[in-house]
């Protein structure tokens, strides 16, 4: 059974069949980045503890999310310490996962 279902392609018989978008569709699932630790927990005024941020990392990784923001190292110590938690802990992170992470711009 495939996951998504390709969609049947849409058909026009008026001004709008020059276009090729319609007959068009995807043929790979997309590709989801999650924001969810690090958009603002900083800014919260009860920010998620490092243990409730490797909860919801590892869902994230359970539902299949391959790439995930963890933090803003420079914003926050927390952030900092998530960060250095999910990479001195062995097999935490699978190898199909890219974690990225906010920096400030520098010279």
């Amino acid at each position: 059974a495939q996951k998504y279902a390709k969609i049947r392609p849409v058909s026009f018989d008026d001004c709008w069949t020059e276009r090729r978008w319609p007959s068009r569709s995807h043929s790979v699932a997309p590709v989801w980045c999650s924001v969810d630790l690090r958009d603002g927990n900083h800014s919260l005024r009860h920010p998620m503890s490092s243990n409730k941020r490797l909860l919801l990392f590892k869902h994230l990784v359970d539902i299949g999310i391959q790439e995930i923001e963890v933090g803003f190292p420079g914003a926050a110590r927390g952030d900092k310490e998530f960060i250095r938690r999910l990479i001195d802990t062995p097999g935490l992170v699978d190898r199909d996962v890219w974690l990225t992470v906010v920096s400030d711009p520098s010279e």
